[in-house]
């Protein structure tokens, strides 16, 4: 899903309802999260990135595959 919200916001202007802080990609939260290349910012690279990951076995996104601590987004990692 991260890489169709990336998708939807390049092509659509308007992102899915993001989980971190208020849910737009203008949130530091965000932006982190879909960062998935770790290029400091949200560019179509982020969503080929991770479906490079998902469907070719490329690199994992920068932050990892397991769930992580963002400021912003507390409790995203609850059980």
């Amino acid at each position: 899903s991260d890489a169709v919200s990336v998708l939807s916001y390049l092509f659509q202007g308007t992102p899915a309802q993001l989980p971190c802080g208020d849910g737009s990609l203008e949130d530091e939260g965000n932006r982190s999260l879909l960062d998935s290349d770790g290029g400091g910012t949200i560019h179509m690279s982020d969503a080929i990135y991770v479906l490079n990951f998902l469907y070719q076995g490329g690199a994992p996104p920068v932050l990892g595959t397991e769930c992580v601590a963002i400021p912003g987004c507390e409790g995203a990692c609850a059980p």
